[in-house]
């Protein structure tokens, strides 16, 4: 790290630049550089004795730390608007993104927000209800079982299980196991 109050000390014995840089390790045009910010700013060696060389720095610079101040997100309505058909957690973020840059703040990347996300679940217990209707997904052992009114060892299930969306598609199962029974009449 530059030593800025070695640099201005230096500077106030009457040693020239090149001998600083020599002394401080830096460049010589580093030397330059704070002996004129600080000249600017009308700060002299008896002011800056006290100070450290990282305050001094700050205080020549103009800069401390700058905090880059993102915008939050709105988690409550994120996890409403996810409960919805076809979005996506990165879909959402995609909208983020929109509304900061329209609005000139910087949005948080993809992992931030995610994360962030993780946190608000996990904080406020918050669990998404899907709404079903009954009967909208079955097995096919189940539709057999309710239509025919069979019992579990008059069926012989597949090995997996089926998804049977429409009142044709359980017809068209149990026709078919029930010709394959010898039932149907042909």
């Amino acid at each position: 790290m530059t030593q800025y109050r070695e640099i201005l000390r230096l500077n106030s014995l009457g040693i020239n630049h090149s001998m600083i840089a020599a002394s401080v390790g830096s460049s010589r045009q580093t030397v330059i550089s704070v002996l004129k910010k600080a000249a600017q700013k009308s700060i002299n060696y008896a002011e800056a004795r006290d100070l450290s060389d990282k305050d001094f720095a700050a205080m020549i610079n103009d800069v401390g730390f700058k905090h880059i101040l993102y915008r939050m997100p709105d988690y409550e309505r994120i996890h409403k608007e996810l409960t919805k058909n076809g979005v996506t957690l990165s879909l959402l973020w995609v909208e983020y993104c929109e509304e900061c840059r329209e609005s000139g703040d910087i949005p948080y990347q993809s992992t931030q927000f995610n994360k962030y996300y993780g946190d608000y679940v996990r904080k406020t217990g918050a669990t998404m209800h899907i709404e079903r209707n009954p009967g909208e997904t079955r097995s096919i052992g189940e539709v057999t079982r309710s239509v025919c009114g069979m019992n579990a060892s008059q069926i012989k299930s597949p090995p997996t299980r089926y998804v049977i969306g429409s009142h044709m598609d359980r017809m068209k199962y149990l026709s078919r196991a029930k010709c394959a029974k010898g039932l149907c009449n042909k």
